[in-house]
């Protein structure tokens, strides 16, 4: 669960590192905090190659470190696995991916859910 201006890590390879969430986009419900496969707009705080400081780019939340709900926490062999940081890629408007790799792991039911953003991690 984040909220407006949590801290969040960009795990993809467009060269953005850090950015601070400013919007939640999509879905449009009732709730204000932002979960897993929620897109949201980022403004980047640090940033080098074609990804621009300062500049606003959307998001897809594919991490979080809060626990509590079951989308969070998956069970593999009986184990749980909770993540340490905040995570995100970067999409276009049609919730397509900027970058071509994803670094480090992503919720198991993200990839399902959308298919071109399963493809990329290698």
């Amino acid at each position: 669960m984040l909220n407006l201006l949590s801290k969040i890590k960009i795990i993809d390879n467009t060269g953005g590192k850090l950015g601070i969430i400013i919007k939640r986009l999509k879905p449009k419900t009732i709730k204000a905090y932002a979960s897993i496969g929620h897109i949201v707009s980022i403004s980047m705080r640090k940033s080098e190659g074609k990804i621009k400081r300062k500049k606003v780019y959307e998001g897809m939340i594919v991490r979080t470190k809060k626990k509590g709900n079951m989308i969070n926490k998956q069970k593999i062999g009986g184990h749980s696995i909770i993540w340490d940081d905040n995570g995100a890629i970067l999409v276009k408007k049609d919730s397509t991916p900027i970058g071509t790799r994803i670094k480090g792991p992503i919720c198991k039911s993200l990839k399902y859910k959308n298919m071109k953003i399963g493809a990329l991690k290698i």
